[in-house]
């Protein structure tokens, strides 16, 4: 995964805008000049990036693109970039009935799952209190449902296992292909696609 400094975040438009009404349970870093780099990148539940860091890095995938310098990547699909999103159905429900006690348990299990349907040249993030996405770089398109039926999937099955017993968990997915936009405006119809995907 990219382990470059972070250069300046969006304005929060697009998925940020939307996923900041999802986020619960956010957090904010703090100008401390002595804090790691690094940490500033990461979900501090489960350890993969943060949303901030996200669109830092789909501002970097899509201007490797449209310079012709994809890393990692060689062949027909060298430049293209997609977002599968993730999204853990009824969250709210789940933590009401078995307890807000598990919910780094289950956070850290899904994030461990979803991590094992990555590439070397992929990323996943959580974007929201129960959203996850990961950016994909040189994934054909034909093969985009596949990923996101799998990390699905993964979400589901085995049940996890918590103190209070086998929480079994439902995802729904979406994808997204870039198609020359923005990054800004790619975000943004990410966010449109798992709203739609959440109503079906």
């Amino acid at each position: 995964m990219t382990q470059q400094p972070t250069p300046p975040g969006f304005p929060r438009e697009g998925l940020g805008l939307l996923l900041d009404q999802l986020a619960r349970d956010g957090w904010l870093v703090g100008l401390n000049t002595d804090v790691d780099p690094a940490l500033t990148r990461m979900d501090p539940t489960t350890g993969v990036y943060n949303r901030a860091y996200l669109e830092d890095l789909v501002q970097e995938a899509i201007g490797d693109a449209r310079a012709d310098r994809p890393r990692l990547l060689d062949g027909p699909e060298k430049g293209r970039v997609a977002i599968v999103t993730i999204r853990v159905a009824d969250w709210e429900r789940v933590l009401l009935d078995r307890g807000e006690d598990i919910r780094g348990r289950l956070e850290t299990e899904i994030a461990r799952r979803l991590a094992s349907c990555l590439r070397a040249e992929d990323s996943l993030a959580r974007v929201g209190a129960d959203t996850f996405a990961l950016l994909l770089r040189g994934c054909a398109p034909a093969q985009l449902e596949g990923i996101a039926a799998r990390c699905g999937a993964v979400v589901g099955e085995p049940p996890i296992v918590t103190p209070v017993g086998p929480v079994r968990l439902t995802a729904r997915t979406s994808t997204t292909n870039w198609d020359g936009e923005d990054p800004t405006d790619f975000l943004a119809r990410a966010a449109r696609d798992i709203a739609a995907a959440r109503t079906h």
